[in-house]
């Protein structure tokens, strides 16, 4: 029988769950990281609070309960309401990149809309350079090493046999672009004001897909030297520097306008900001002997929003346990990054579209009564010893952070509904939760994050994924 496996929850924290009319309001508050969370977490008393009969935003309740694990339950939040005075239901349709959508994408983004396949039989003369440069120094690194491991020996093996195939590719190769007919290709390449691009329609989840595409020569977009010794320079996405000047000479709120611009051009327009971070690059030796970091530039994250507010998106970790053979669906999300250059690469992740006829004002149910069906999920999984919920060593439930937000359910049709979310915080890492209730706040029904975010595999399923499974 297969091993199985157990997802363990942990959704990112939504920051900024309130209702921009702009990009140049929803600026106002990313001047400073730290105000990001503080904005999203006042307390709105209004038209909203007022129809959910909420007099404040406090919520403290403690109260036993009679399970093996967790046998105690506190409760102390400040409830956050999104910025609005209503909420929607909606639904939201695929926007898979098809033969006439890639056309259309290229047509946008390249100069005067001209793009070169990039085939991995057929690579361009610059393209083959930069591998073998590549490969050559993996086989010298490998060579140097006098004893090898066996999977070490695979790998050297591995790069081996593609330094050979892009060598002899090399020899008869042009940098003529060879433009597609059909567009039904996964990558391709061409000028974006003059510098070279690269594009890439990759897989995201099990129907869905992404398209990303960057700068190939990274010096194009960085008023930072690069040493022309390094053997690569990669880039730590959202991670920063707290000590290192990030010498990008225009400010944050310049880049969220470009790459709102940006994406919009492309044809996604529907995105709402939610977090700006500094880029930290590094330039590494294959020898591991050297390493140079700095930081330069903006990478700007948008996330999917209904009449403004933004939808909560999710992440898990899967662990080996007894349980289900499981995936998960993907987040419709997307970055871009800006430097001195201007917009140096994108992302857009299971892109999909509004159905703007679909959107129609709900009615929600009471808090109070979202606050009794919220201690009926806990009792009930508590008694049944669940693992969605994990008590602390004294066998305490602690709960210190509920919201009102959108959530998508999967399914035929991706429909985006009000939802409930309470859960605590893990101590060392702010964005990572723990035990969430999920409640639809229009009849008070538990969402099962299991049906919300994955999916049940099959023998067969998982092997034509994931490869073998070991027994």
């Amino acid at each position: 029988m297969i091993t199985f496996l157990l997802m363990v929850c942990m959704l990112s924290l939504i920051t900024g769950c309130r209702k921009p009319s702009s990009v140049a309001d929803e600026l106002s508050g990313l001047e400073d990281d730290s105000t990001e969370g503080e904005s999203a977490a006042a307390f709105q008393k209004g038209a909203l609070s007022d129809s959910l009969g909420m007099k404040d935003n406090k919520w403290e309740d403690s109260f036993a309960i009679e399970g093996e694990d967790v046998q105690k339950v506190d409760i102390h939040v400040d409830v956050q309401l999104p910025d609005t005075d209503h909420m929607n239901v909606a639904d939201l349709k695929l926007n898979h990149p098809s033969s006439d959508g890639m056309k259309e994408l290229i047509g946008k983004l390249f100069d005067d809309g001209k793009a070169g396949v990039l085939d991995e039989e057929q690579y361009p003369k610059w393209k083959l350079e930069s591998l073998v440069e590549r490969y050559e120094n993996l086989v010298a690194v490998w060579n140097k090493s006098d004893s090898l491991e066996d999977w070490e020996s695979q790998s050297k093996k591995e790069d081996e046999e593609l330094l050979k195939k892009y060598q002899g590719q090399l020899s008869g190769a042009s940098d003529e672009m060879v433009t597609s007919t059909g567009y039904e290709e996964n990558g391709y390449w061409g000028e974006v004001d003059g510098k070279v691009w690269e594009l890439t329609k990759y897989k995201a989840g099990e129907d869905e897909y992404g398209i990303t595409a960057s700068l190939v020569n990274n010096q194009d977009g960085l008023v930072t030297q690069i040493d022309t010794s390094s053997d690569f320079i990669y880039s730590y996405i959202g991670e920063e520097l707290d000590d290192v000047e990030n010498v990008c000479s225009i400010s944050k709120e310049d880049a969220i306008r470009q790459a709102a611009d940006f994406l919009s051009k492309l044809g996604y327009g529907e995105y709402e900001v939610k977090e700006t971070k500094p880029i930290q690059w590094e330039m590494a030796w294959y020898d591991g002997d050297k390493e140079e970091t700095f930081v330069e530039g903006y990478t700007i994250y948008f996330g999917r929003a209904v009449d403004g507010v933004q939808v909560s998106t999710s992440n898990y970790t899967i662990f080996e346990a007894e349980g289900w053979v499981v995936n998960y669906y993907m987040d419709e999300e997307a970055w871009v990054r800006v430097t001195d250059a201007g917009v140096i690469g994108f992302d857009v992740q299971c892109p999909r579209t509004l159905k703007t006829d679909s959107v129609t004002e709900t009615s929600l149910l009471s808090f109070d009564k979202i606050q009794s069906r919220i201690k009926e999920c806990i009792n009930r999984k508590a008694v049944e010893n669940s693992h969605d919920l994990r008590a602390n060593s004294m066998h305490v439930l602690e709960l210190d952070h509920m919201d009102l937000t959108y959530l998508v359910l999967t399914g035929d049709v991706y429909t985006v509904i009000p939802a409930w979310r309470i859960y605590n915080c893990r101590d060392y890492q702010d964005d990572v939760i723990d035990n969430c209730i999920l409640i639809n706040a229009i009849d008070g029904s538990e969402i099962d994050w299991m049906s919300v975010y994955c999916r049940i595999l099959s023998d067969e399923e998982w092997e034509k994924e994931f490869g073998p499974i070991e027994y």
